[in-house]
């Protein structure tokens, strides 16, 4: 699983300089103008042009309580509005204000509904030749925001990233596995399968380090080596995969 802060999902700052608050909460002319045409209640102003404001640094409209009380409290100054310290719209304003600022910004909203598939087969177009989640969520905000649409919900985005990696792992294992024959598969198996006179597998011997090079410990590793080889022999060649997945299958293994 992905964390947000690894990603580039946008978030509030906690605290900000006065210049960044003048950069990014300052009112345009082109705001006030539409703030006019819109024919808003001074009792929903402040409401709206927070909305406004975080969503054009964000992309998408966090919950009321999670804005700081710096941002409020800084926008109520550029309206000349008492302090505050926070905005609670009631749903039914909160939705009509949001549906205001969408068309303000050219931007559409995104629909679990309408829009998920799309976005989902985005992911695992993605997940083919990227295997960390964060580069898939990454690549999935870069899309939604050439094509103007408002960023769903960060769980939203981790849980198609992780699906389209996982299916995308079963889809290139499944293709490896029909390739190989009935004696080789047989020969892998035989791997994690039988055990030494210590209780441990193949598969453990086959990862062994080199020893300190002492004579002994050199004989024995270059048998090991020509066991490799052997081995090498029987399973053949493996079907050409993405080289950042047959890194994540080395890790993994």
């Amino acid at each position: 699983m992905a964390a947000i802060h690894d990603t580039a999902y946008p978030r509030l700052a906690s605290a900000l300089s006065a210049t960044e608050l003048n950069r990014l909460y300052s009112i345009t002319r082109k705001e006030k103008a539409w703030i006019e045409k819109q024919r808003i209640t001074q009792t929903s102003l402040l409401d709206t042009v927070v909305y406004l404001k975080v969503f054009q640094c964000l992309g998408y409209f966090p919950p009321p309580s999670t804005i700081p009380a710096q941002i409020v409290q800084f926008i109520a100054n550029e309206l000349k509005r008492d302090s505050a310290n926070s905005i609670k719209p009631s749903q039914r304003l909160s939705h009509r204000i949001k549906q205001h600022v969408r068309q303000f910004c050219h931007v559409k909203s995104f629909s679990t509904l309408k829009h998920k598939k799309w976005l989902y087969d985005f992911a695992y177009t993605m997940a083919v030749t990227k295997d960390n989640p964060v580069d898939i969520i990454n690549s999935m905000i870069e899309i939604l925001v050439k094509e103007s649409f408002e960023l769903p919900g960060f769980s939203t985005l981790n849980k198609l990233a992780n699906r389209a990696r996982a299916n995308t792992l079963d889809k290139l294992f499944g293709g490896i596995s029909q390739s190989l024959s009935l004696e080789t598969k047989s020969t892998l198996n035989d791997l994690l399968i039988t055990k030494n006179q210590d209780g441990l597998t193949r598969w453990y011997e086959l990862k062994k380090e080199p020893q300190k090079p002492t004579t002994q410990n050199i004989a024995e590793y270059i048998k090991h080596t020509q066991w490799l080889t052997v081995m090498q022999s029987k399973i053949g060649p493996l079907p050409d995969i993405p080289e950042q997945k047959r890194y994540q299958c080395l890790v993994e293994a």
